[in-house]
């Protein structure tokens, strides 16, 4: 339970941190908030890159978008707990893969020259990204991850996060998988609030010249991670089909009502779900760090 008030009085230290422009005070080296490493192959048993300089238009475009407010703000959160924890070796990297969705990762070799510098308790953010897709908004994922980041640089022992269940938004699975990725999921509402492109990319996304992408799960879930986190849709029971002679078998009933978005507004899920359901912890974050009683105490 320290971990979970720690991680929330240092989101809560965002507006201090911005009002005093405490760069310096935070950042060992404040002309290198962050850098931009491309996986390369190397002689190491850590994934390895090579960093791109700030010239390079791909990196230039990703650094212009992390220097907006809300993510220098994120970043600024993530070195604080750095360095709270003791984890200063080794600078902020976003690591550009082939590893196709976000993840936060753990270890990394560096190659400068003819030189690898291995930083084997590094923790840092996963993403495929190219000029396309920094354009289509994909960078709104950023903070999720940098969110797992700093979890778990404060939280080094983290209970294990695997569940014999899918991990959705709206499903239910098990504490500690449902605590760590509500924790990544509530920055996804917080970066649409804070950057308007996010908003229009992610309305893009439905537009009506696109009728079929409504229909693709993982954009059901994406738009709940952002609306039904607003409109508290989390914490009622799914609505599944009654018994007929159509009704679904068992395999299909288990796996509807853990995925379905669904939701039947006449029956609240009970205490143990709703704690073992991302989207509730979500929304509880969310409503925690948005709080203005909470934010100017």
């Amino acid at each position: 339970m320290k971990h979970f008030y720690f991680l929330i009085s240092l989101w809560l230290l965002a507006p201090v941190l911005e009002a005093q422009d405490a760069d310096k005070l935070v950042f060992p080296d404040p002309r290198h908030e962050i850098w931009i490493v491309r996986s390369s192959p190397a002689n190491s048993t850590l994934p390895a890159g090579t960093r791109l300089p700030e010239s390079d238009p791909l990196a230039a475009k990703i650094l212009a978008e992390l220097r907006l407010p809300f993510h220098h703000s994120v970043i600024k959160l993530s070195q604080c707990s750095r360095n709270l924890a003791g984890r200063n070796k080794g600078p902020n990297v976003l690591y550009l893969s082939g590893n196709e969705g976000g993840f936060p990762r753990h270890g990394l070799s560096l190659i400068e020259g003819n030189k690898t510098i291995e930083f084997p308790d590094l923790n840092y953010v996963d993403l495929v990204l190219d000029e396309k897709a920094v354009e289509a908004g994909d960078l709104s994922i950023y903070s999720h991850e940098l969110g797992h980041v700093m979890m778990f640089n404060i939280w080094e022992h983290f209970p294990e996060r695997e569940s014999v269940k899918q991990h959705v938004s709206m499903g239910i699975t098990d504490n500690a998988l449902a605590f760590s990725e509500g924790w990544g999921e509530h920055f996804q509402r917080l970066a649409y609030d804070a950057i308007p492109r996010y908003q229009k990319t992610f309305w893009d996304a439905f537009d009506y010249q696109k009728p079929t992408r409504s229909l693709w799960h993982s954009l059901v879930d994406e738009e709940l991670r952002i609306d039904g986190v607003l409109r508290n849709d989390y914490i009622w029971q799914k609505m599944l089909p009654a018994a007929g002679p159509n009704a679904l078998n068992l395999e299909q009933s288990i796996l509807l009502e853990h995925a379905s978005p669904i939701f039947d507004r006449t029956r609240l899920k009970n205490a143990q779900q709703m704690l073992s359901c991302e989207g509730v912890l979500a929304t509880l974050f969310y409503r925690l760090n948005t709080s203005p009683v909470l934010r100017g105490n």
